[in-house]
């Protein structure tokens, strides 16, 4: 693999002649040789396309004034590049923010409904907090904390990554699909996503990504999806808290 240095190669992306640029975490475009996608059709993989199936046949359904209002809506959401702040296409943003909660929903049925209405809300969606926790589950893992301000119900999607040594700072995916947690948040409150990691991991470096969106529950009013803009955790794996020693009970003294 190789690095482009130039920077005229900064924006160049996908391939090109046998090759593929990509950016990597640290905004630099890498080179490689082309080579052909994968596709396992795992559960995973296949939950995914058809979330994708989904939202595209949603949009494809709106009228062409909801259409223009994904529009309006998708340069208010704003993301950070090496070339500068950038905004994607109203049609990319609500596929994507509604793909998102439809594999949400076939996961954890029954929390929240799927809507393709635009936000009402300009900008991504409004969360309190995402902050490292500390885990206190069964063996061992990690655990992220997710404040919802009052207003409005959200739910929240962690992805996982392998456990590194200490001396890896940071990480940008592919993330494990099977360690994927998802959890609704209720509105003002504080919700604490636990996962559990496998033999081996305690004490080693854990990263998350978390993605939040706006869901009301089934029996709220009918309200769009919107995307708080994902963050990313570093974790140290802990060990659970061993169990606390049982209360001393009182003997009741007799009198004889």
């Amino acid at each position: 693999m190789a690095y482009a240095l130039s920077h005229l190669h900064s924006l160049v992306r996908g391939s090109v002649g046998g090759l593929t640029y990509f950016a990597n975490q640290f905004h630099q475009i890498c080179i490689r040789q082309r080579t052909a996608p994968v596709q396992p059709n795992t559960p995973y993989q296949s939950g995914i396309r058809s979330a994708f199936d989904y939202a595209e046949s949603q949009f494809a359904a709106l009228s062409p004034l909801d259409r223009q209002l994904w529009d309006d809506y998708a340069v208010t959401c704003i993301y950070p590049g090496p070339a500068g702040p950038y905004s994607v296409p109203g049609r990319q943003l609500a596929v994507g923010s509604i793909a998102l909660a439809a594999y949400a929903d076939a996961i954890a049925p029954g929390t929240f409904q799927v809507q393709s209405l635009a936000p009402v809300v300009s900008g991504w969606f409004n969360v309190g907090t995402i902050l490292v926790e500390e885990y206190v589950g069964l063996e061992q893992g990690i655990a992220v904390s997710v404040g919802v301000d009052a207003g409005r119900a959200a739910v929240a999607v962690v992805d996982v990554s392998i456990a590194h040594n200490l001396t890896r700072n940071r990480y940008k995916g592919p993330w494990l699909s099977a360690s994927k947690a998802i959890q609704a948040c209720p509105a003002g409150a504080r919700s604490i996503i636990e996962i559990d990691r496998p033999l081996g991991s305690l004490g080693k470096a854990i990263f998350t990504r978390t993605r939040v969106f706006s869901a009301d529950p089934v029996a709220s009013p009918v309200v769009a999806h919107a995307l708080a803009f994902p963050v990313y955790l570093r974790h140290i794996c802990q060990e659970a808290p061993p169990p606390a020693p049982p209360a001393a009970t009182k003997k009741k003294a007799k009198n004889e």
